[in-house]
């Protein structure tokens, strides 16, 4: 009789509604195991679809003229996505990115990285329809101001953009980024050469800003140091020097970065003391500090971080020539949060003043391998 009642209160798989089985395939993180779920039968199929998140498509595995007609039935199938990356998808065309406007209207996030025949005109596909797009990735892709002005007009919560190797974008398209995205907090401009940093006078939200090998001007940069007042994180190394960026601009960061933690200047040669003893007097608050190949900073800038850099964590001080014992010792008797100094290729530091600096501050680490980030 127990053996009956127990048999009669099982309840079949097929009789279970679609929401219990998608809070079941919720729990189910591993993208193999998803789609093994997907292959055990036509409602497990439906139902994967209906719940996928994050989608992927790699360019080698799709043959270049066949994108679109692959991507619509894909993007059909998968009504929820909130995420999309194409990576090295050379050959995706701005009609891909109007599948995604009519499709993916709850997007969170896109990238598209490499995808080197995208331009403004599939920007505005996204634009139209991905109004909740928060990330968005344009590494090395060919769009410039108007394709930004698309962006900022559609896009007001966007937070995190990358225009690395953008050359068509300057400072009218970050203007506009500025005015509509007033939630924008982490910006690349790496390698973009027409932007002087001007545009960046709205973008008081910024957090983060990675501007490698760029051009900013001496007024570029104290825009950015005086309007962003929330930047915490901030990247200029290989910097240009010598037409618009001079030691005397980065000397703004110190007056104006209050709220500065990370700041990267490696391989900024013409940063001297100057600049240096402002930064370590203003930013009082650095945890991370980068002037590896800063061949201008000497003793005295040396010694005005180990003064006032308290907070200081980490110090890359690689192929710093003019670094020498007296730097050392400063060091040795201040910062005393320092858990991490890269040093190496600094010809006027002597190994008895290393050693000595290890005897008293054996809680810090030396680290011969420089950190090219």
């Amino acid at each position: 009789m127990e053996d009956n009642e127990c048999q009669a209160s099982q309840t079949r798989l097929d009789e279970l509604p679609d929401e219990c089985l998608e809070i079941v395939l919720g729990h189910v993180t591993c993208l193999k195991d998803r789609n093994a779920f997907a292959l055990a039968c036509r409602r497990w199929f439906i139902i994967e679809g209906s719940t996928r998140k994050s989608l992927r498509v790699y360019g080698p595995l799709v043959f270049a003229p066949a994108y679109d007609p692959v991507l619509l039935p894909i993007f059909q199938r998968f009504p929820s996505l909130v995420s999309v990356s194409f990576p090295n998808c050379v050959e995706l065309s701005d009609s891909a990115l109007l599948l995604l406007q009519m499709h993916c209207p709850h997007l969170h996030k896109l990238a598209l990285d490499c995808c080197l025949k995208i331009t403004d005109h599939g920007l505005e596909h996204v634009a139209n329809g991905c109004h909740q797009l928060q990330f968005l990735s344009l590494y090395r892709c060919a769009v410039s101001d108007n394709g930004c002005s698309f962006i900022a007009s559609g896009c007001p919560l966007l937070q995190t953009l990358n225009l690395s190797h953008c050359q068509g974008v300057t400072d009218v398209g970050i203007s506009a980024l500025s005015l509509g995205c007033r939630m924008l907090k982490d910006v690349t401009i790496s390698y973009c050469k027409n932007i002087s940093g001007e545009g960046f006078s709205l973008c008081s939200s910024l957090e983060g800003l990675e501007a490698d090998s760029c051009c900013l001007a001496d007024c570029g940069i104290q825009n950015i140091s005086k309007k962003c007042f929330s930047l915490q994180h901030l990247k200029l190394s290989h910097s240009l020097s010598g037409i618009r960026l001079s030691s005397f601009g980065v000397s703004n960061i110190g007056t104006f970065c209050k709220n500065l933690k990370v700041l990267n200047l490696r391989m900024c040669r013409f940063i001297d003391n100057f600049a240096v003893v402002k930064i370590a007097t203003g930013c009082f608050i650095l945890e991370d500090l980068n002037l590896a190949v800063c061949e201008g900073v000497s003793f005295e800038g040396w010694e005005a971080i180990a003064v006032m850099c308290k907070n200081l964590q980490t110090l890359h001080a690689n192929r710093c020539r003019n670094f020498c014992d007296r730097s050392m010792l400063a060091l040795r008797i201040g910062c005393t949060n320092l858990r991490f100094l890269y040093l190496h290729g600094c010809p006027n530091l002597s190994r008895a003043y290393v050693e000595l600096f290890k005897q008293s501050r054996s809680q810090v680490k030396i680290l011969t391998i420089e950190c090219m980030l």
